[in-house]
């Protein structure tokens, strides 16, 4: 894989999308290319990299393994003081789960699933109503175990325990989350979250 590093002011700098993700293990390295000059990167970034090439030709992205010089302690510092303004300032931070393994794609339809009966129910709530989201049961028409199963799996990827997410997800003006060829906002995970909120008692029984 080529990539093409620029150096810009950031007061100036091109539209770009920052990357949020997980390192993986740093002794399993992938080599790409960098200004025609090979760079090791982690078989995760590897795999997001590929990923958004394929899915969006052309993209520029921020990423700090590359953007970074690991190597210097003084430009780490540096950076670290700019990372807020390098997320708020991108058009969209893209966070990368990894790739598409241990029914990744039917927690996401899960996920889809229970944002859009929120949605729905919130859409026919009159104004100044209470929202009746009715039962589990009659919510989702689903295999439910496996469908938490999944779900389970995803949300115990190594991204989630990342200390950075926090101001990664906070700032920037909009957020999509990547699980290989799949992606949804962070909306959707709101909005699936508040519903199993309102149906906690029904989970209860269930499980």
């Amino acid at each position: 894989m080529n990539c093409t590093l620029e150096i810009v002011h950031l007061d100036r700098a091109p539209k770009y999308k920052a990357l949020s993700y997980a390192w993986g293990n740093p002794s399993m390295a992938a080599e790409i290319l960098v200004n025609g000059h090979p760079f090791q990167t982690t078989l995760n970034l590897n795999a997001a990299l590929q990923n958004f090439r394929d899915i969006i030709p052309g993209v520029r992205l921020w990423v700090d393994a590359i953007c970074v010089n690991q190597n210097d302690l003084a430009e780490r510092g540096q950076q670290v003081q700019l990372m807020k303004s390098i997320y708020s300032r991108a058009e969209e931070t893209y966070v990368w789960l990894g790739i598409q393994s241990n029914d990744s794609d039917k927690a996401i339809d899960f996920m889809e699933l229970l944002a859009a009966r929120y949605r729905d129910c919130i859409a026919r709530t009159p104004v100044g109503g209470k929202a009746n989201f009715g039962t589990f049961e009659s919510t989702v028409s689903w295999d439910v175990v496996k469908s938490f199963a999944a779900l389970e799996r995803l949300l115990v990827r190594p991204w989630w325990d990342r200390v950075w997410i926090v101001q990664e997800i906070v700032v920037p003006r909009s957020i999509s989350l990547h699980c290989g060829n799949r992606s949804f906002s962070w909306v959707v995970i709101r909005q699936a979250c508040f519903l199993l909120q309102f149906l906690r008692e029904d989970l209860r029984e269930i499980f």
